[in-house]
Order: structure tokens, then sequence, then C-alpha cells
């Protein structure tokens, strides 16, 4: 299953985001991919569009086939610092919908 949320960047927290971001992408990234595993997920996506303090996030995650997403493992002191993070820089854009489509060839 995959699934869409839209979130809007608080202003002035996008450069925090966008550190975090790269740190997932880096120095947390082998934690990064375990926590994903754990929650039943085979993709994670987090897009950054927009311009300073008009700045969205749209993320995506993509479960293992026929599975839903598991709640994340709040042991873990990377998930903890992730959501301590998200609700510091994101709030949820109420409402939203996402729509258009995603192609893959194979």
């Amino acid at each position: 299953m995959t699934k869409y949320i839209l979130w809007k960047i608080k202003p002035g927290k996008r450069t925090v985001w966008e550190k975090w971001c790269k740190s997932i992408m880096t120095s947390h990234q082998q934690e990064a991919l375990e926590t994903l595993i754990e929650e039943d997920l085979v993709h994670e996506k987090c897009l950054i569009l927009g311009k300073g303090d008009e700045s969205y996030v749209l993320y995506k995650h993509q479960s293992v086939r026929g599975k839903e997403k598991k709640p994340a493992n709040m042991s873990r002191s990377l998930n903890k610092k992730h959501f301590e993070i998200l609700y510091e820089c994101l709030e949820r854009v109420p409402g939203a919908t996402v729509t258009g489509y995603d192609l893959k060839v194979g």
C-alpha cells in the first residue's frame, strides 16, 4: 500500500528540516533503513517543495505487498528524534488530498 501525506513547513524551519533530511541520508542512513524493515516498508520518500516560508513536504511511504505499515518503534532513539524534529518543523495540511500518478516500468 502506498500512502502520501502533505505537510507545511513551519515558518523559519526549512533549514532545520533540510539538515535533518540530509542526516537521514548520511550519518543515520543505516539505522533509518533498519526502521523501514521493522515497519514493513519498502520505500519512504520526503520531497521538499516551494520556497522560503511557503515550503511544503510531500511524504510517501510504500509498505510490503499485502501489509500495512507498522507503527514506529519509539524505543529507537532515531525514531524519537525524527518525530521530535518533525513536530518542531512540520504541520499537517488539514483536509489535503494528494492526487496524480506514479508510473514505473519493470
